[in-house]
């Protein structure tokens, strides 16, 4: 890799963080998953402690943390009694590409500029704790911590990334590019043939609206939901607040609840453990939804200046 000309396209657009009171909040991403991978751009030349990157920031056991202290980049869980950290200091002022998650054994990995950084013998994870709102540039502890420096080209995937796939990032390759292919037909319910109504259930211009007792609305999608993969369901809800889909999140076949905010609605699930042929959207009250789209993720969260707002992640 050219690392002059990673230079140059760093330097082309970031956020500046100033240490006083600059943070970008992600909002609660839910539950990532035991497993998961953070990659972020960096640059800095502060000598301080507890500068985080990316962060679940609810100070509870196992929030994930990857920082800059001191100089050495970490990757650790909060109030976790093990972290992994470089050797080298990486607060010259120059850009760094970081890269720091759990892996499928339940230990910490990190990468820095696609060079493993390994210590004697596996460092033991704090399992991963996402309660709490993902931010970047700040870390409330003790009044508050806050980055001093530029970060672009975040991102973060449900999954430990490998090795050739933490290259291809720092190369700018995205190794868990989203395709975007919706599992759903006809997510504005135009034609009622392609959805079941259960009991309380109508299809319309409005969209599908439900009263009474709770029941489904149900269709078969257009390829089957994989057991063990990440999806992602955004949908309008102009009225209402009550909806989930059915038998779907993982480990257990549970519901998952869509949060409802600003009259839209969205959730993130990983599959559970069957293969399941139906999308089953379930409702216990009154409730109007349309614009349904629900697509396959490799990426949770990728966000850049030139393409993400600060107050939505999807």
């Amino acid at each position: 890799v050219n690392s002059a000309s990673i230079q140059g396209l760093q330097d082309g657009a970031c956020y500046d963080f100033d240490g006083t009171d600059d943070k970008i909040d992600l909002g609660a991403l839910g539950t990532v998953g035991t497993a998961f991978t953070y990659s972020v751009w960096f640059k800095t030349s502060s000598t301080g402690t507890y500068q985080t990157l990316i962060n679940v920031d609810a100070n509870t056991s196992g929030n994930p943390q990857l920082r800059v202290h001191s100089g050495k980049v970490q990757m650790r869980g909060y109030s976790s009694t093990n972290t992994l950290a470089t050797a080298t200091d990486y607060n010259d002022g120059e850009w760094h590409h970081a890269v720091g998650g759990i892996n499928g054994s339940g230990d910490y990995f990190l990468y820095v500029d696609g060079v493993a950084i390994t210590q004697a013998g596996a460092v033991t994870a704090t399992a991963a704790n996402w309660a709490g709102n993902t931010k970047l540039g700040f870390y409330n502890y003790s009044g508050g911590k806050y980055y001093t420096g530029q970060i672009r080209d975040v991102k973060i995937f449900p999954s430990a990334l490998t090795a050739p796939d933490v290259r291809k990032l720092y190369a700018g390759e995205n190794p868990k590019k989203n395709l975007n292919v919706d599992v759903v037909t006809d997510g504005n319910f135009t034609d009622t043939a392609n959805w079941a109504e259960g009991t309380g259930w109508s299809i319309g211009s409005a969209g599908a609206s439900h009263t009474g007792s709770a029941s489904y609305i149900t269709q078969t999608p257009i390829t089957n939901y994989v057991q063990g993969e990440w999806y992602l369901i955004t949908c309008d809800v102009p009225s209402g607040s009550s909806i989930a889909l059915v038998n779907h999140s993982y480990n257990l076949p549970a519901d998952v609840s869509l949060t409802v905010s600003g009259g839209k609605g969205h959730a993130v699930w990983q599959q559970n453990s069957v293969n399941l042929n139906s999308t089953n959207l379930y409702s216990t009250g009154s409730v109007t939804i349309k614009n349904v789209k629900i697509t396959k993720i490799d990426t949770l969260v990728d966000f850049n200046p030139r393409s993400a707002s600060t107050t939505k992640w999807y």
